[in-house]
């Protein structure tokens, strides 16, 4: 069971180095880079690495403009040759090879935002760089699983997740999902009767993503979040936890006052951070680990820019060291310029406070748009269409009734995959892309989903469209339903 949560620094990890596979422990720090440490020291004459000469790299300058959070204003911002007072990462460092941790500065700054955030339970945590959530997903499961190995997942999961699971030859446990996630008593069950049946490749790690599900929109409560943790807890299980769409929590939709601007209107900086900063985020699972057990990973993707492919994994310092030596004969570390960029903006422009404010904007701005999307489908909730209104992330996953016609005969209850792919054709007539549910279908993957049934599920995203075409895009998808019978 989970203890009360301590921020004493003696509390060390449970030891899960008997998890790693026979590759992870055959990892070893490379020794090249083991002879880094003394190029620090100016004293010494360095002839070990073959790093290329700094004079010889042809980018001399480099600057980047961005909108300040709280006054709108667009800055400049440059990067210069060497380190300064006023520039974290120069372009020098930025230019060069580095370690397998990335360059100090933005490691800190992971390092100081979880401990802000998250605020870990035991001592020896740490952080490591990667090149955003889908590189850090793939070095997990180089760490601990190979093929044949099962791992429980949602059943229904992001399809880059579920094609990364299959590319490893794992068994995928598929883990019943409500509005809140993962369920519990399905966690525990899935487990248990799998490691009945294979008691010599018992189920060990399990794989969610707990705020904004990807496609569902699902958010585990933080009496989830404690329940699935006592979960883990009881069965033994690594949990990873991918939570790309943390920052992007959002209030509970009240149709009787719905967010009708993007704006932040009378309030002022104080009353703004209130309803939208930090304070007001579940805690994460890495927030409530007393053992170690939790293996976290964090992006910038959905908050700042996907293209810079900078994220970082959290987890107890054991697995860490394992990351550094993954990363050192894979990507080495981060693009040097997009760690520059980051830092410059975070350390420099914006600080903690911006930081805060600008994800407190974007909080804002999807709960607009989430609340503008509920005015036009609301009406039709538990006629034509079923949902339940998302609390984070990006996505409203949508569960039609469908009329018996386009319901499998033996079960009456899943569509045939004709069905669906009707709705998704009428759609498509309609100038209006979704995603069709079955690419979500864990089961498909895992080769249990039976033939001619189709996932009874569709997925809209209503943040990135324009506004006007998200609305437009929601009316016909309204209509093509009305218009195959839906709900008759």
């Amino acid at each position: 069971m989970t203890s009360a949560k301590k921020s004493n620094s003696h509390i060390k990890a449970k030891d899960f180095n008997s998890f790693l596979t026979t590759e992870a422990s055959l990892r070893k720090p490379s020794p090249l880079k083991t002879l880094l440490k003394y190029k620090q020291n100016p004293d010494n004459i360095y002839l070990a690495s073959g790093l290329p000469r700094i004079d010889a790299f042809p980018i001399e300058e480099l600057s980047f403009k961005a909108r300040d959070p709280i006054s709108g204003e667009l800055k400049e911002f440059n990067i210069s040759k060497e380190p300064d007072s006023s520039c974290p990462i120069g372009l020098n460092q930025a230019q060069q090879y580095g370690n397998g941790l990335g360059i100090t500065p933005i490691r800190d700054f992971f390092r100081h935002h979880t401990k802000q955030l998250h605020k870990p339970c035991y001592g020896d945590w740490d952080v490591i760089p990667t090149a955003g959530n889908t590189d850090s997903l793939y070095k997990m499961l180089s760490l601990f699983l190979s093929p044949g190995y099962p791992i429980l997942v949602a059943r229904w999961c992001y399809p880059t997740a579920l094609e990364t699971f299959s590319a490893f030859g794992l068994d995928l446990l598929s883990v019943d999902i409500d509005e809140e996630g993962l369920i519990p008593s399905s966690l525990k069950k899935v487990a248990q009767e799998w490691n009945q049946t294979n008691p010599d490749n018992c189920c060990r790690f399990m794989y969610t993503v707990p705020c904004g599900q990807n496609p569902s929109g699902a958010t585990m409560s933080l009496t989830r979040r404690k329940q699935i943790y006592e979960v883990a807890q009881e069965l033994n299980l690594i949990i990873f936890e991918d939570d790309p769409y943390y920052y992007l929590q959002l209030p509970p939709f009240n149709p009787s006052q719905p967010i009708t601007s993007e704006e932040k209107g009378n309030l002022n900086p104080q009353e703004f951070i209130d309803a939208f900063g930090y304070k007001t985020l579940i805690p994460s699972l890495l927030s409530l680990d007393v053992d170690g057990r939790v293996i976290r990973m964090d992006s910038w993707a959905k908050t700042i820019a996907p293209g810079l492919r900078v994220g970082w994994i959290t987890a107890q310092v054991s697995f860490i060291n394992k990351l550094q030596f993954i990363n050192e004969v894979s990507i080495q570390m981060p693009s040097g310029f997009s760690q520059a960029i980051l830092a410059q903006l975070l350390l420099k422009g914006w600080g903690d406070d911006k930081l805060e404010h600008h994800i407190a904007a974007l909080r804002l701005k999807f709960a607009y748009r989430r609340d503008s999307t509920m005015a036009i489908i609301m009406p039709i909730r538990g006629k034509i269409v079923d949902f339940t209104p998302p609390v984070a992330g990006m996505f409203l996953w949508l569960k039609p009734r469908l009329p018996k016609a386009m319901l499998t005969l033996e079960e009456g209850t899943l569509p045939s995959q004709s069905a669906m792919e009707d709705i998704f054709n009428s759609l498509i007539e309609k100038h209006v892309v979704i995603v069709p549910g079955v690419f979500f279908d864990t089961d498909n993957y895992s080769g249990k989903s039976k033939e001619k049934k189709g996932a009874p599920y569709l997925r809209i995203c209503y943040t990135f469209a324009d506004l006007d075409k998200v609305i437009e895009g929601t009316r016909r998808l309204v209509e093509a339903l009305s218009s195959i019978g839906c709900g008759n």
